[in-house]
């Protein structure tokens, strides 16, 4: 059903306390993707295969709950709103109790265990992710204040993503034994993502309207198997999810192989790998205002590609950077990988704010929830793929479970994986935004046929 436009005006504080969440999303984003993969091969000593299986069924799960998340907001009702209340939930400290280094009697137990946990994780990230990812378009529908909101809110994403680069490989190397290291790292970032739900849930809103009708379960489950698939005929939707998978699948692999590029394939210690990937977080801290700046200016689709044009150029020059070269040609390459890294991350969520405008000019619904869940459904199924397809490769390289060393030719491998795959993802990626179209002019178009149709 129509909604009309939310009466209050968003001010800086609102865009503060809608932002700030994502400290959790950037910096628990970063974590996983870069750490999770050492701490279940090295530190908990299972093999690429298991630490692979554990990830592609958390995605997998992942992509369930992330719809099931995004049916539930749209048809919940609360004194608190249908997406706000979610954020509650999200004070549950769950990401500290991941990095709990516990080892069972047999590998296929602890293999279990750890499956568990990370399932327990996905459930509750789902919970208040996905809520929290359709509130910022019922706050505003102004195309330059959203703009600016989603600066914000990628500001603190790259501070957490900037967090989680230099507080734990520090901590680890100051701790006695590298579990006691993750041990104090689940308890001091489960700690820090869980107070800025309390600061969301006190500084935002939404219009509160659902669109529930009492009925039985098979309808419903009918119901959402149909609004799943109608999201396919919004063809902005369409390209926008091309642009994102190609672009964050490309991430999560370059994540989840940079310490053992760092240290098998540059040949650093954990302490220079540490500042390397700081680097690339500060560099990606420090160009969001420009990129919030370039997409008001030019629009997301024309920033995009030259993000990824500057994200790309830096991923191979740190490729095909030999082992032994200098820390400030490594500091170079690094700060052009960030540069672009930052417009990478940052538009795809912009561009999520605008798509369920479109869908409401299709259907006559808000559906804001139902697209969010949408787009985490289809990209935890590919990179829960994507990433378990880079765990057997890393078998294939003859990476060594429980080993903080690797071969020499492991790192070879692994630099020509480096620079194949961003050639591949992100060429594919460019080539889909050329076709993106909704621009600030557009946008503007868009709100007046919204208005009149809801009056």
């Amino acid at each position: 059903m129509p909604v009309a436009s939310p009466p209050r005006k968003m001010k800086l504080w609102n865009m503060v306390a809608y932002g700030c969440v994502d400290i959790y999303g950037g910096g628990a984003f970063f974590l996983i993707g870069s750490l999770y993969l050492v701490f279940l091969t090295v530190v908990i000593g299972l093999s690429p295969i298991y630490a692979g299986t554990i990830i592609l069924c958390g995605k997998v799960w992942a992509a369930f709950a992330n719809a099931a998340a995004g049916y539930v907001s749209d048809h919940t009702r609360s004194r608190y709103g249908r997406r706000r209340v979610f954020f509650l939930f999200g004070m549950v400290p769950i990401f500290g109790i991941l990095w709990m280094p516990v080892t069972l009697s047999t590998a296929r137990w602890t293999f279990f265990y750890h499956l568990f946990v990370y399932l327990v994780y996905n459930s509750l990230f789902a919970l208040t992710k996905v809520p929290y990812n359709s509130i910022l378009a019922e706050m505003t529908d102004d195309y330059r204040v959203r703009s600016k909101a989603m600066g914000v809110r990628m500001m603190f994403s790259q501070a957490g993503m900037l967090a989680a680069a230099f507080v734990p490989l520090t901590i680890i190397n100051r701790t006695a034994t590298i579990k006691m290291g993750y041990a104090v790292i689940g308890c001091v970032f489960g700690l820090l993502f869980s107070v800025p739900w309390l600061i969301a849930f006190l500084g935002t809103w939404d219009h509160g309207t659902n669109v529930y009708r009492a009925s039985t379960l098979g309808v419903e489950m009918r119901k959402l198997v149909r609004d799943f698939c109608s999201t396919a005929r919004n063809r902005t939707f369409v390209l926008h999810m091309g642009m994102y998978l190609m672009t964050f699948l490309n991430m999560d692999i370059f994540n989840s192989v940079v310490l053992f590029f760092a240290t098998s394939g540059l040949g650093l210690n954990m302490e220079h790998s540490r500042d390397l990937i700081t680097i690339v977080q500060g560099s990606q801290l420090l160009a969001i205002p420009v990129v919030t700046w370039a997409v008001c200016r030019f629009g997301n689709a024309r920033t995009f590609r030259g993000s990824l044009i500057i994200w790309g150029a830096g991923i191979l020059s740190l490729a095909v950077t030999p082992c032994g070269a200098s820390l400030g040609r490594l500091g170079v390459c690094a700060v052009l990988t960030g540069l672009g890294l930052s417009g990478a991350m940052m538009i795809p969520w912009n561009i999520q704010s605008f798509v369920a405008d479109v869908d409401e000019l299709i259907t006559g619904e808000r559906r804001d929830g139902l697209y969010a869940g949408v787009m985490q459904f289809v990209r935890q199924i590919a990179i829960g793929l994507g990433l378990f397809a880079t765990n057997v490769m890393l078998e294939l390289f003859g990476f060594s479970k429980g080993s903080e060393v690797q071969s020499v030719t492991f790192g070879q491998y692994l630099r020509v994986f480096m620079i194949v795959t961003p050639i591949s993802l992100l060429g594919v990626a460019i080539l889909i935004s050329r076709r993106f179209l909704l621009d600030a002019a557009a946008h503007t178009v868009l709100l007046k046929e919204l208005t009149r149709l809801r009056s």
